[in-house]
């Protein structure tokens, strides 16, 4: 059996309600007296001109990522966006430079949205990388996706960060969601309603935890060079960073600062991932993942993301032999047919010409009857 690879969160201390809710906001229909307005204290507090001006400007990765904010990281599937923000909270849960810039050692929670056992063998072959292969007990994962959104589920998130910080006797710096679309539940990323709403829940657990909020999300269908959905995400921003592919034959990625409130933006460089071996299986194969390094060099140029979007069909296919791989279930192609066959998926007899076309886009690739996802691990 092997071991877990970083400090696990269970559903039931998920679920745990600590004594003090979250005190909602109180609207008040009439002014009250100036007397009574008096004898309270205000809930606000007034600063005089540049009075703080000298405040040094606090950080979780200096010139990178900012404490106590809310930003994104963008990209096109397969674009090692997650490899990315898992070595951000691995050196940020270990306090060790990154790039050679300065980290505030803090907790952190990562919520991995698609779950499987992909997020814990990334965090093994870091831990390998950056910790003599000693566990993360700073790291913490949540194995599914929060609906943010949903009043409840957000403020049971928040109860559980604000309880295991008092546990651990620190503040958490960082809360990753990977991804947007797995805590977004059933609305609309198109809509700025919706995308408001998602941003509000953000910014209520930043406000009561004090923890960065990094978000993880994919870019335009028809503009690779902007986030997905309402643009309004992009304006609430703090800092926002695109991932993109570098070109063969290193395996690398190319890390861009597109935007930057209170810093200057960095300038882009690449970083190339190394692959560990982790164990072998019962089968005598060697199951290995990538580590991001943490230093960055010029990039040489993006690989182009011109590629046709999957049609839902197709995305469907990928999705279900991407879940076979993750349960270490067979991914035969008949056993997909029969997957679809007992879901009632409608045209059914399209089911080689949706394979052909997953082929063709370079998503999945077949070995005489067994499919295997080339992306499965390069979020």
């Amino acid at each position: 059996m092997m071991d877990i690879d970083c400090a696990d969160i269970s559903k039931n201390e998920l679920m745990a309600v600590i004594s003090q809710p979250i005190k909602p906001q109180i609207k008040v229909d009439k002014f009250e007296p100036v007397e009574q307005t008096k004898q309270r204290e205000s809930l606000f507090s007034l600063a005089q001109g540049w009075e703080g001006y000298d405040q040094q400007f606090s950080y979780l990765i200096k010139g990178y990522l900012p404490a106590n904010s809310f930003g994104m990281i963008y990209g096109a599937s397969g674009s090692y966006k997650s490899f990315h923000a898992l070595s951000w909270a691995v050196h940020v849960a270990l306090g060790i430079d990154w790039n050679g810039c300065r980290v505030e050692s803090r907790p952190v929670l990562y919520i991995a949205g698609e779950g499987g056992v992909g997020v814990s063998r990334r965090l093994k072959a870091l831990a390998m990388r950056y910790h003599n292969g000693s566990q993360l007990t700073r790291l913490y994962r949540i194995d599914f996706g929060v609906q943010v959104t949903d009043a409840s589920q957000m403020n049971e998130l928040v109860k559980l960060v604000q309880h295991k910080a008092i546990d651990v006797k620190e503040q958490f710096g960082l809360v990753i969601i990977d991804t947007l679309a797995r805590s977004f539940g059933g609305a609309d990323e198109n809509q700025a309603k919706d995308m408001g709403a998602f941003i509000s829940a953000c910014d209520q657990i930043r406000a009561n935890t004090g923890a960065t909020l990094l978000v993880i999300h994919h870019s335009g269908v028809q503009d690779k060079e902007r986030a997905r959905g309402s643009s309004s995400l992009r304006a609430a921003c703090d800092f926002e960073y695109r991932i993109e592919r570098e070109s063969e034959p290193k395996l690398a990625y190319i890390l861009k600062a597109t935007k930057s409130k209170d810093e200057k933006e960095q300038p882009a460089q690449a970083f190339e991932l190394a692959e560990h071996k982790l164990f072998t299986d019962h089968d005598g194969d060697d199951i290995c993942s990538l580590a991001a390094l943490n230093v960055g060099m010029e990039p040489l140029e993006a690989i182009s993301q011109d590629t046709k979007p999957l049609s839902a069909n197709e995305q469907a296919l990928y999705q279900a032999v991407r879940s076979r791989m993750a349960s270490g279930e067979s991914t035969d192609v008949a056993l997909i047919r029969d997957d679809f066959k007992a879901q009632g998926q409608k045209g059914i007899s399209n089911f080689s010409k949706w394979l052909r076309g997953c082929v063709e886009k370079g998503v999945l690739q077949q070995t005489e009857d067994r499919l295997v996802t080339v992306i499965v691990d390069s979020d």
